[in-house]
């Protein structure tokens, strides 16, 4: 096997792991949780800290990742790979009540874990670029990770599966994922900044627009990756079964729609007008006050996707994207850091909101406040031309 293959078997058994569990996890968490408090607002604000923990912990371990790949990138991508199954191996563990009363401090390093895979691991680009590119294998390795989550949904249907099992073999599969590793050469990224210096080049006049930019994205990447999903599986009835199928069905139409809008705006100059694009974006977040079924919110993640080529079409995929096609540096630590910073405040923002009003005031502020963030980010980029 070539290293592009090896690299690329790794990347779909490893998306398939995140596909099938990544968003289950946190919902699982928000269900415990609500099992113990029996008050909806208060488990969501426990997740809402415990995803801001993982991020935290992956800003404090991003500079010691990024200056360790001077001595080799498979290394840390092995150790990623190895916290990310123990955390969903221990958090499992805890649903088939291993852990008794401890079950509490599981789910702190279920966070953890998932803070630390998040620092460590880093795709090589110069593999990537050269190997990942086949358009008939992609399209098909899209569908079936679009597939995944509407299979584990089926299972409940079929009340043949555990939560835990759902985790065990997520985990089972991240494990096997790292088999490839023996074919792909080791890959070496430089790194001049020191721990302290790495906090200090945020705010530096060189790197704060970069840092900025990434910090609103930051902001919609926390409200895409837990605070709707979370808003999806309250709005359903919490059905684990309709939540897998939304999220398949939403990825399969959205991989029609990028290809035909792709085309569409090559032409017209519609979506070079600054003011379009951010009312576009913008109002992608901001109309998700008014969803209220199924179809809408397909239409809604639809518009989101189409109108905002930024963020990924495989949401477990940009959770796990470091370096977003450019080679390791200075810059891309700036980006990271600057990305995990704007999750937290996000997951900060909808803690502080809930803990004080209703569950639609909260999640509607949330939308605002990430539709605010998206307008920003497209300012920020179009006068830098950064992109995450």
């Amino acid at each position: 096997m070539s290293a592009g293959n090896a690299l690329r078997t790794h990347r779909l058994l490893l998306r398939l792991a995140f596909s099938a569990s990544n968003a289950f996890a946190w919902i699982f968490i928000f269900e415990y949780l609500y099992l113990l408090s029996n008050d909806v607002g208060a488990a969501l604000v426990h997740v809402a800290l415990l995803y801001a923990l993982s991020q935290t912990i992956a800003i404090l371990f991003t500079p010691l990742a990024a200056r360790g790949l001077r001595n080799g990138m498979r290394r840390e991508m092995i150790f990623a790979v190895l916290a990310a199954a123990s955390a969903f191996i221990f958090l499992g563990a805890s649903f088939q009540g291993l852990f008794g009363q401890l079950t509490l401090v599981v789910l702190v390093g279920f966070a953890l874990l998932l803070g630390l895979y998040r620092a460590l691991y880093w795709i090589p680009y110069q593999i990537e670029r050269h190997d990942m590119q086949a358009p008939s294998s992609r399209l098909s390795f899209e569908i079936i990770i679009a597939l995944v989550p509407t299979f584990i949904g089926s299972l409940f249907v079929l009340h043949t599966i555990h939560e835990s099992w759902v985790l065990f073999g997520a985990a089972s599969v991240m494990i096997l994922a790292l088999l490839p590793f023996i074919t792909i050469p080791d890959v070496y990224e430089g790194f001049s900044w020191n721990y302290r210096e790495t906090f200090g080049q945020l705010i530096d006049r060189a790197h704060r627009r970069v840092a900025l930019g990434a910090f609103f994205d930051g902001i919609q990447g926390a409200a895409l990756l837990l605070v709707w999903p979370l808003a999806i599986f309250l709005m359903i009835g919490r059905s684990y079964e309709l939540f897998g199928l939304i999220l398949s069905f939403t990825l399969l139409i959205l991989l029609i729609l990028r290809d035909i809008v792709g085309r569409s705006t090559r032409r017209p100059h519609l979506l070079r007008s600054l003011p379009i694009r951010v009312a576009i974006v913008s109002s992608a977040w901001i109309g998700r006050i008014f969803v209220i079924n199924p179809l809408s919110i397909i239409i809604a993640d639809a518009y989101l996707h189409t109108g905002n080529p930024k963020i990924s079409t495989d949401h477990s995929a940009f959770e796990q994207t470091s370096d977003a096609g450019h080679f390791i540096d200075e810059d891309t630590v700036v980006r990271e850091i600057g990305l995990l910073s704007g999750r937290i405040f996000l997951c900060l923002i909808f803690a502080m909101i809930m803990s004080i009003s209703s569950l639609f005031i909260a999640f509607g502020m949330t939308f605002v406040v990430a539709g605010i963030a998206a307008g920003v980010s497209v300012i920020i980029a179009s006068t830098t031309r950064q992109s995450i």
